[in-house]
């Protein structure tokens, strides 16, 4: 961060207590906005989340863009667990989609606004609380790393990987209730946790979605209708 906008060299300026002036929180704005509209598109509201698309005058963010994908892996592979030609359309503005990422907005965000929104006053935080204490610009740098080591790799990989099962699971069940499939087994994935293993074989109700994976972050899980075995 400190390399991309116009702060003083952390190294260069060590000793020299931290500034942080009007144009450095603009520019910091305009930064993070451009990455919160590659992550979750430009308008940001439950409605811009889940009605935007190339069919519309928002673009997608690549959250809304892998969900949209998974979702439609979910109804090819309900179609081909059934043995028949899929009907659920996966299209940006079918209704199964939408819904598929209303329901996505709901688990990321907190009082109407995606978590991901945090972002901007975590960072102002941090530089303003530096600037107060008086710390130099490398020990500012690294209150930075020490706040946001959990936007790293891992962190966005389970945020990915969670949310595409949420979105593949959703997919199948959708095509599954399109052939009048009422219930759904909990089927285990390959070293699956303890709290998994209490449901295997389990009979769900095909509506009961908070009773079917995923059971947890992470988890990797998968539902199949009653009675059909799936290779």
């Amino acid at each position: 961060m400190f390399l991309a906008l116009p702060f003083d060299d952390p190294a260069k300026a060590e000793g020299e207590p931290f500034r942080y002036l009007a144009k450095h929180k603009r520019l910091l704005d305009e930064s993070i906005s451009i990455f919160l509209s590659e992550m979750a598109g430009p308008d940001r509201s439950r409605d811009g989340f889940v009605q935007g698309g190339i069919e519309s005058d928002q673009s997608d963010g690549v959250i809304q863009a892998r969900n949209i994908f998974a979702h439609s892996i979910g109804i090819a592979r309900a179609g081909s667990v059934l043995g028949i030609p899929t009907t659920v359309t996966g299209g940006r503005q079918s209704p199964s989609v939408k819904a598929m990422l209303n329901d996505a907005f709901s688990r990321l965000s907190e009082n109407g606004r995606l978590r991901l929104e945090q972002v901007r006053d975590e960072v102002h935080s941090v530089l303003t609380s530096a600037q107060d204490a008086g710390l130099s610009p490398l020990d500012t740098a690294r209150q930075l790393g020490k706040r946001f080591d959990q936007y790293a790799g891992y962190e966005w990989e389970r945020l990915a990987r969670t949310e595409s099962a949420y979105a593949s699971l959703a997919g199948s069940r959708e095509q599954y209730q399109e052939y009048g499939v009422s219930h759904v087994v909990w089927l285990l994935s390959v070293g699956a946790c303890q709290i998994c293993q209490a449901f295997e074989g389990k009979l769900i109700p095909i509506e009961e979605t908070d009773s079917q994976p995923p059971g947890h972050v992470n988890c990797l899980c998968d539902i199949s209708p009653a009675g059909v075995e799936v290779e």
